[in-house]
C-alpha cells in the first residue's frame, strides 16, 4: 500500500473557519516553561515551534498563555498576552512558524483556582466560588459578576492582540480544570446567581467569552474552544453534560471543538502516562463529533502515524491532536508522509523528561530525544547525516546512553564500533520494559537498535572491555557507557544467603524465584519489580518507602526517586492493588524462613544490632529476597584509562545512575563533543 493510501485522511488539507491547513495532524497545546518570567517569547521558544513547523505538522498550538497577570497558571515560565507590549515578540513566533506550510493558533486562558499565590505576585487565585482545588489546597476569592466582565474583556482583548500578532486563530482554554471549565464543574460552582446552579447557568460565562471573542475579531478568523470531554471526577460533569454545552458554544461563535479530559484531580487523563491510553479519549471525541455542526479535534496520546489515520477514517474527529509524539520526533509527519513511519522516534510516555522537568520548572525535552528544548544551544542543532570524517569512535556499552552515542556520531560521518558485554543490546532498557505497563521501553530500544544498525556501527556482541584492549583499538573517541550494577545492601545480616537475588536478575529472568517473595526497597526498581512479581503470580510484600520513623507507616515515599506527579500515584495505586505494602520499614535480617523487619523505627547502619526484641520485629515468610535495587556505577574502566586515552568520555550510569533521560542526552553530547564545542546540559 502506498504511503497515501496509508494515510489518505491524514495528509488531507482541511479547513476550520477562515483558516486552511495542509494536514490533519496539531501540535498539541503543551507548557514548555520556556517563557521568561514576565511571560515574554524567547529565542527557545521560538526555536521550538521553528522545529515542529519544520517536521510537516499542520497546525500548531501554542501552550496555555494567561490574559491577565492573575491567570497565570502553575509556573513562572508561561507565555501571556496580558500587555501591548507583548506582542511584537508574539509576531517574531508566528513570523518564524510562517516560514513553513504550517499554521499557528495561540491557546488564550486563565486559571481559576489551579494555581496559587506564589505564581500571582502575591494575590490569591479567583474562582466561581471560595472552593478550593484540591492538589494544590489554596481557597480562591468569589468572582463577582463585575470582575466576571472584566475578565471577559481580558480575554478579547488578549485575543485581538493575538490576530494583530499574526496569529492564525485563537483558542479559549476551557478545559483542564481552568477557569472556564470550573465554572461548568458542579464541584468548583456554587453559585446561585446566573452563572451558577443549572447546566445553561454554569456554561454562562464559557458562551459570553466566546461571544467577546467573536466580537472582537469579526466573522472572519478562526475561533476554537478547548473542552474536557469529562472530569473523571466522582461528581463532576461528564460527557453528556459537554454533548450540551457544545451547541452553546457553536451558537456564540466557535469554529471548532478541541476535546481533551480531566483535571488537576484526574490528570492521569490529561497527560496519559504509560498505563493509559494510547487513544484513550477517542471515544469521547466520537460522542462529541455526534452532535457537532463544526470540526472536532481529538487528542489523548496519539502516538502513531496509523492510530491518527484510524481515528480520522472511523469518523471520530477531523483533526488528530499529537503532544508528545512530536516531542519526541518533530519530523513524525515528514516521515509518515515519505514512508518512513518505522524511522519515526517513540514517545514512550514516561514523562521524565517532559512532564518530569516541568514539574521541576525546567525546560522540557525528551529522554528519547535530548535536542529538544536544546536547539539554541551550541553543538544541539538538529543532526544531518554527514560525509565520512575518517575519525574513529568507540563506544563502550550498548544501553540507553551508549547506543544513543553510537547512533549521533554514526550520523555525524565518523566511524564508529560499538561494543556490547552481553549477547543483546539494550542495557537496562531491556529490563525497564519488563514490568506491567512499560513494554514501550522496548519500543526506544528497538528505534535505537535500528537507528545504529542502518547507519552502519559496527557492533561487536559479547565483547568485554578491558583498559588495554580499548587502548589498542587506537580510537580518536572513546565513550564509555558501561552502566551500573546492583549494590546490595551489605549491613543486612543474611544479604549473600542462597535465597537472595537482586531485581536485575529478576527482571532480566535469570533468577530462580519462589511463590512467595519479599521485595526489599522503596525506590522505582524495588516498585517495578514488586510489581512485575505480583502480575506474574507471585505473592509479593514489599519492604521499604523511605526513612523508618516510629509510628509511621505512610505508603507515600514509595518510588521517592520517581519526580512526576502523574506516574508514581499510579504505581503506588497497582501496588496496593497487587502486593502487601509495609512503608517505611527497613529489614533486619534474612534467615532460611524468609525476612525479618524492625518494627521500631531503627535506622540504618543499626537495624540489625539493635537491642530491641522480637517484640519489635515482623517475619515475614518468603522464599526468594529480593534485594540490591540500588545501583553502583560501572566506573573502574574509566579510572583504568584515564591519562591514556586523550579523547574520553564517561557517561549514563557510569557517572551516576540516574534516568534514562541523563543517559541519552549525555551519551549524545559526548559523540557531538567529538568535532564541535557542546554547550553545558541541564
Amino acid at each position: 500500500m502506498s504511503t497515501q493510501a496509508a494515510y489518505r485522511r491524514l495528509f488531507e488539507p482541511g479547513q476550520v473557519g477562515a483558516m486552511e491547513t495542509a494536514n490533519r495532524l496539531v501540535l498539541a497545546s503543551m507548557d514548555d516553561n520556556m517563557a521568561d518570567r514576565e511571560g515574554r517569547v524567547t529565542d527557545q521558544k521560538i526555536a521550538w515551534f521553528r522545529r515542529k513547523a519544520q517536521g510537516g505538522v499542520g497546525w500548531i498550538q501554542t501552550g496555555y498563555v494567561y490574559v491577565t497577570r492573575r491567570g497565570r497558571g502553575c509556573t513562572y515560565f508561561q507565555m501571556g498576552i496580558y500587555d501591548d507590549d507583548l506582542v511584537p515578540g508574539l509576531r517574531r513566533l508566528t513570523d518564524a512558524v510562517h516560514e513553513y506550510d504550517t499554521r499557528i493558533g495561540i491557546q488564550i486562558a486563565h486559571a481559576g483556582r489551579q494555581t496559587t499565590h506564589h505564581y500571582l505576585n502575591g494575590l490569591e487565585p479567583e474562582a466561581p466560588s471560595p472552593v478550593p482545588e484540591p492538589l494544590l489546597g489554596e481557597t480562591p476569592v468569589e468572582l463577582s459578576q463585575e470582575r466576571i466582565r472584566e475578565i471577559i474583556d481580558e480575554f478579547a482583548r488578549a485575543a485581538a492582540r493575538g490576530r494583530d500578532a499574526g496569529f492564525d486563530l485563537v483558542e479559549i482554554h476551557g478545559a483542564h480544570g481552568y477557569l472556564q471549565h470550573s465554572f461548568v464543574s458542579p464541584l468548583s460552582n456554587l453559585r446561585t446567581d446566573e452563572y451558577g446552579g443549572s447546566l445553561e447557568n454554569r456554561a454562562r460565562f464559557c458562551v459570553e467569552s466566546v461571544r467577546a471573542l467573536r466580537s472582537a475579531l469579526g466573522s472572519d478568523f478562526t475561533v476554537g474552544y478547548r473542552i474536557s470531554c469529562d472530569e473523571f471526577v466522582e461528581g463532576g460533569f461528564t460527557i453528556d453534560d459537554v454533548c450540551q454545552v457544545v451547541p452553546m458554544l457553536e451558537e456564540a461563535g466557535i469554529d471548532y471543538i478541541n476535546v481533551s479530559g480531566g483535571s488537576y484531580e484526574s490528570v492521569k487523563m490529561m497527560i496519559a502516562p504509560t498505563g493509559v491510553g494510547p487513544g484513550q479519549l477517542e471515544p469521547y471525541a466520537a460522542r462529541v463529533k455526534q452532535v457537532a455542526k463544526v470540526p472536532v479535534l481529538s487528542s489523548g496520546r496519539y502516538n502513531s502515524p496509523e492510530l491518527a489515520e484510524q481515528v480520522l477514517s472511523s469518523g471520530s474527529a477531523d483533526y488528530v491532536v499529537v503532544g508528545r509524539a512530536l516531542i519526541a520526533d518533530p519530523d513524525f509527519p515528514n516521515k509518515a508522509r515519505a514512508g518512513r513511519a518505522n524511522d519515526i522516534r517513540p514517545c514512550v510516555a514516561c514523562e521524565q523528561g517532559c512532564i518530569d522537568r516541568w514539574f521541576s520548572a525546567l525546560d522540557i525535552t525528551c529522554v528519547g530525544n535530548p535536542e529538544a528544548g536544546r536547539e539554541t544551544l551550541e553543538g544541539w542543532g538538529t543532526l544531518e547525516r554527514q560525509p565520512p570524517t575518517g575519525r574513529r569512535v568507540l563506544v563502550v556499552g550498548g544501553g540507553p546512553a551508549g547506543l544513543e552515542a553510537a547512533r549521533v556520531a554514526a550520523t555525524l560521518g565518523h566511524e564508529v564500533t560499538l561494543w556490547e558485554r552481553h549477547d543483546t543490546l539494550g542495557g537496562q532498557l531491556l529490563l525497564a520494559e519488563r514490568p506491567p505497563h512499560q513494554q514501550e521501553w522496548g519500543q526506544l530500544r528497538q528505534w535505537l537498535v535500528r537507528q545504529v544498525e542502518s547507519l552502519g556501527v559496527d557492533v561487536v556482541l559479547g565483547r568485554i572491555a578491558d583498559a588495554d584492549a580499548v587502548a589498542s583499538a587506537r580510537a580518536d573517541t572513546v565513550i564509555l557507557a558501561t552502566g551500573a550494577r546492583p549494590a546490595p545492601p551489605r549491613w543486612v545480616p543474611g544479604w549473600d544467603a542462597p535465597n537472595v537475588v537482586d531485581a536485575f536478575a529478576v527482571l532480566a529472568g535469570t533468577a530462580d524465584v519462589g511463590p512467595e517473595v519479599a521485595v526489599v526497597g522503596g525506590d522505582a526498581i524495588a516498585c517495578r519489580t514488586a510489581h512485575f512479581l505480583a502480575d506474574a503470580g507471585h505473592d509479593v510484600t514489599l519492604v521499604g518507602g523511605g526513612r523508618a520513623t516510629l509510628f509511621d507507616e505512610d505508603d507515600e515515599d514509595f518510588a521517592y526517586d520517581l519526580i512526576g506527579e502523574i506516574v508514581r500515584p499510579m504505581l503506588i495505586d497497582w501496588l496496593r492493588e497487587s502486593a502487601t505494602v509495609i512503608a517505611k520499614r527497613l529489614p533486619k535480617r534474612v534467615d532460611e524462613a524468609g525476612l525479618v523487619v524492625d518494627l521500631a523505627g531503627a535506622f540504618v547502619p543499626f537495624v540489625g544490632s539493635t537491642r530491641i526484641g522480637s517484640v519489635d520485629e515482623l517475619s515475614i515468610s518468603a522464599d526468594t529476597i529480593v534485594l540490591g535495587t540500588q545501583r553502583r556505577p560501572n566506573d573502574e574502566l574509566h579510572e583504568a584509562l584515564v591519562g591514556r586515552i586523550q579523547d574520553l568520555h564517561l557517561v549514563g550510569d557510569a557517572v551516576h545512575p540516574r534516568t534514562v533521560a541523563e543517559a541519552t542526552t549525555e551519551g549524545s553530547a559526548a559523540a557531538r563533543s567529538a568535532v564541535a564545542v557542546v554547550s553545558a546540559i541541564a
